[in-house]
């Protein structure tokens, strides 16, 4: 179960990543770069705020884009 998890996850983070990277992409890889990070570290609430700051990040970038 665990291994799905795993990779299910990875396959949204690819997926967003390739459509961020077309967009925005100093920050799309920044996003990235800091969620990875603390899955690697196994850190929970690391993902969970890193996760936190991307979407907030996405929501104004995207909104001012419109």
């Amino acid at each position: 179960m665990t291994i799905r998890v795993g990779e299910t996850l990875i396959q949204l983070i690819e997926a967003a990543l390739e459509t961020s990277m077309q967009t925005l992409p100093g920050v799309a890889l920044k996003d990235h770069e800091a969620i990875y990070a603390a899955f690697q570290a196994g850190d929970e609430e690391a993902v969970k705020a890193a996760i936190e700051v991307s979407s907030e990040s996405w929501e104004t970038n995207l909104t001012y884009m419109s």
